[in-house]
C-alpha cells in the first residue's frame, strides 16, 4: 500500500511517530499485505524485537517465497543476530531467483569478505562488475579483497578507482 511506502521511508528518515500512523493506516486498509508486513517487522527490528521481526518475514515467505525484499530483509536480521551463515543462505536465494541482484550481490560478497572466504567473495564481485560496471561498489568490494589478501598497492588502486567511478 501507499501507506506502507510512506512507513518505509519516514522510518528511514527517523520520523517514527509519522511512519507508526502509516503502519495502522496501511494495517487497517490490508493487513496481510508484503508492505505493510515488512514494515511491522521493520518496527519490531527497531525496537530490538530481533525474533517477532524475523517470524513476521518468515511467515510472509512461507506465503510469497519469490518475495525478494522479504529475502533480504531476513538476511539483514540474520545479521543483526549473528548468523552470517544463514544470512548468507537468505542472499543466495535471491540471487537464485534474480541472479544481477545488486543489493543481494553486494551484501553477500561482504560477508563473504568478513568470513575470510574471498575466493567465494570474489565470485559475487565479479558478477556486480559485470552486472553493475559503473556503480563504485564493484571497485570498493575488489579492493576490500585485495586488502584482506595484503594486496594493498592493488586495494589503493581499487578505491582509487572506486572514487572515480563515483565522480563520473
Amino acid at each position: 500500500t501507499v501507506h506502507a511506502v510512506r512507513g518505509h521511508a519516514l522510518m528511514t528518515l527517523d520520523r517514527i511517530g509519522e511512519a507508526k500512523k502509516e503502519l495502522e493506516a496501511g494495517t487497517s486498509l490490508d493487513p496481510d499485505n508484503a508492505e505493510v508486513v515488512l514494515l511491522q517487522a521493520r518496527f519490531k527490528a527497531a525496537t530490538r524485537d530481533l525474533a517477532s521481526a524475523l517470524q513476521l518475514v518468515e511467515k510472509l515467505l512461507s506465503q510469497d517465497p519469490r518475495n525478494l525484499d522479504a529475502w533480504i530483509h531476513r538476511a539483514d536480521l540474520l545479521l543483526i543476530m549473528g548468523k552470517p551463515k544463514d544470512a548468507i543462505a537468505s542472499f543466495a536465494k535471491v540471487i537464485d531467483i534474480q541472479p544481477r541482484h545488486l543489493s543481494a550481490l553486494v551484501g553477500r560478497a561482504i560477508v563473504l569478505v568478513q568470513l575470510g572466504r574471498m575466493g567465494d567473495a570474489q565470485k559475487d564481485v565479479d558478477t556486480l562488475r559485470m552486472a553493475h560496471r559503473k556503480h563504485p561498489v564493484s571497485p570498493y568490494l575488489r579492493g576490500q579483497i585485495h586488502y584482506w589478501r595484503g594486496e594493498f598497492r592493488e586495494a589503493l588502486d581499487m578505491a582509487q578507482g572506486a572514487l572515480k567511478v563515483n565522480q563520473d
